[in-house]
């Protein structure tokens, strides 16, 4: 199997951590909880956890693509990359939470406490990364048939004039 462009998973973990974003935003706003949420966030911890959520998404997706050509896939391959996807993210879905909890318990002075509530948070957050996961990854197949479907397939190069031009770069007349 041919390894993914490189730049997908790049792509990927960049529209996954903005969705997620946007999507934590406009329930906090519908809740009316955003201005209380927000309220003693700074630029600087905001990017921090942006960026550790961009790395979580690129890092996931990095893993699910391993191995699929999604150019061509084979039969098989959508179920496939669907359970690597919903996995890493189950997997991303209790390290997140598990380390929240943590942070916060542990902030809070709970100590002991703190280790429980992680490792409960973390069975929560491992099912909730696994629909997230499945749904994205669901999500991301279908966008790349898409853009298959509407890209055109790239030329192939055309062949060596009759006469031993190969290697030799054309130059249009005039230009030396």
């Amino acid at each position: 199997m041919a390894e993914p462009e490189p730049l997908l998973p790049w792509a990927f973990g960049a529209f996954h951590a903005t969705l997620l974003v946007a999507l934590a935003v406009a329930v906090l706003h519908w809740t009316r909880g955003l201005g209380s949420t927000l309220h003693g966030l700074g630029t600087g911890p905001g990017a921090l956890l942006f960026a550790a959520l961009w790395g979580l998404a690129w890092w996931t997706a990095a893993r699910a693509l391993q191995g699929f050509d999604l150019a061509a896939p084979r039969a098989g391959d959508a179920a496939a990359l669907l359970g690597r996807a919903a996995g890493l993210g189950g997997l991303a879905g209790a390290a997140t939470v598990a380390v929240a909890a943590a942070a916060l318990g542990l902030a809070s002075g709970a100590g002991p406490v703190a280790v429980l509530l992680a490792g409960f948070g973390a069975l929560f957050g491992f099912a909730g990364g696994l629909v997230v996961g499945a749904l994205l990854g669901a999500l991301d197949a279908r966008l790349v048939a898409l853009a298959t479907r509407l890209a055109p397939a790239p030329a192939e190069p055309a062949p060596a004039a009759a006469g031993g031009g190969e290697g030799q770069t054309f130059m249009p007349p005039g230009q030396v």
